[in-house]
Formats: structure tokens, C-alpha cells, sequence
């Protein structure tokens, strides 16, 4: 899901959380039940939702214990382009920044 093979993957620290681009790490249980309840995606099927995912930059948020803490994913092509989707943070980590933070870098 998400990044092409040939694109390394990034991660950035910040107060015990992680962010990273790496798609292995990505919770589809968590993502889906989150974005198939969203305003935005209500009922979204779980195939679309993957299809999305393999197509996006995809921005996983971890916490201490690597479970999933908030999302976000980046439509782009890759040089001159990219439109911010689907930017979460799940309730137990709210109000921490961490929703900017995975916005903003």
C-alpha cells in the first residue's frame, strides 16, 4: 500500500510519536473503521480504501507502542503537485499538536 517500491521511506520524531511513510506499518483495520465512520468518507469500502492507498503518499502515526495514532495521505505527482487527504489523529491522541504536526511536517 501507499509508496512505490523504489521511494525510500521517511520517519520523524516527535515526543514519542512517529511518522512515517512506510506502508507495512499501516493498521487497515484502525484506517478503515476511522474513515468508513468519517464525514468526509462515510461507508467508504474497505477495496477502495486500498485501491486509494496504493495510489497516495501514505503518512502513518505511531505512538510509543507502534499502534496506530493518526493518519494522513498525500495524492501527488511526484514533481509539481500534491493535495493533503484524509489527515486524522485518532481521540486518545488528540490535543497534542500531532494533527499540524503530521499536516505540517
Amino acid at each position: 500500500m501507499g509508496c512505490a517500491p523504489e521511494q525510500p521511506f521517511h520517519e520523524w520524531h516527535k515526543d514519542g510519536y512517529v511518522a512515517s511513510t512506510d506502508p507495512r506499518r499501516l493498521d487497515l483495520d484502525v484506517l478503515h473503521g476511522f474513515l468508513a465512520e468519517a464525514y468526509w468518507s462515510r461507508g467508504v469500502a474497505r477495496e477502495t480504501l486500498e485501491q486509494a492507498l496504493r495510489g497516495s503518499l501514505t503518512i502513518g502515526l505511531y505512538d510509543r507502542q507502534g499502534a496506530q495514532a493518526g493518519f494522513a495521505r498525500i495524492i501527488t505527482d511526484g514533481a509539481m503537485f500534491a493535495y493533503l487527504r484524509d489527515v486524522f489523529v485518532l481521540a486518545d491522541h488528540r490535543g497534542k499538536g500531532l494533527g499540524l504536526w503530521l499536516a505540517h511536517g
